[in-house]
């Protein structure tokens, strides 16, 4: 009598490890879980591109407004005008690349997201030294947008990870590209000895991330 009990207890924690999608099909709870976290990221690259969609357009009104102090020093000496004009120049040359950038973001649907856990015998120092050394990955050609951060020591997360990266891509070719280049290489070398084995996400984003 003892055995078959087990068994049902066995049988009963199997029903409820699966998930019964609304097509019918029945999935594991880790697979809905994976989901959920990958709708996560995409929800925060569409939140996180919005706010550099918000910042180019407060770039062109402070052109706009540099314009009119333009016009309105015309009239004087010269030096004060040409420095306005500098001055206009170099808005005007920053809000080309932001445009550019923005763009060049949008088009890249191929997103590489790593989760990252420090070793408990790491250096103190080996965390603000990352965080440091990350911006670095930008440089490398195939890099389309970088994201990463430590979770906020309010949040339950703080427990569970110390730093996230996310790196958006044309393709899966330019993430072959992004690991063989010697600057990621170097990186790689210099950091990943103190952190325990990565948690690795690689998607496709199934529609623009912004229209």
């Amino acid at each position: 009598m003892m055995r078959r009990f087990v068994g049902f207890s066995l049988f009963l924690g199997a029903i409820a490890a699966l998930t019964l999608r609304p097509s019918g099909e029945i999935v594991h709870a880790a697979d809905t879980k994976l989901d959920m976290q990958l709708k996560k990221e995409i929800a925060d690259l569409k939140n996180q591109l919005k706010a550099a969609n918000d910042a180019g357009a407060a770039l062109q009104q402070q052109v706009a407004a540099q314009n009119a102090t333009i016009a309105n020093l015309k009239a004087q000496p010269g030096a004060a005008a040409a420095a306005a004009t500098t001055q206009l120049n170099k808005a005007n040359t920053d809000l080309a690349a932001a445009k550019k950038s923005l763009a060049t973001i949008k088009n890249a649907p191929f997103v590489h997201t790593v989760v990252l856990t420090m070793k408990k015998d790491a250096p103190d120092t080996e965390l603000q030294k990352m965080l440091d050394d990350l911006p670095g990955l930008n440089k490398i050609k195939t890099v389309r947008g970088l994201w990463f951060g430590a979770p906020p020591s309010t949040t339950s997360d703080a427990a569970k990870f110390s730093v996230a990266i996310t790196v958006l891509f044309d393709d899966a070719s330019g993430l072959k590209t992004y690991f063989d280049d010697k600057i990621h290489k170097d990186f790689a070398n210099k950091h990943l000895k103190f952190w325990e084995t990565p948690v690795v996400y690689d998607y496709v984003t199934p529609t623009p991330l912004m229209p």
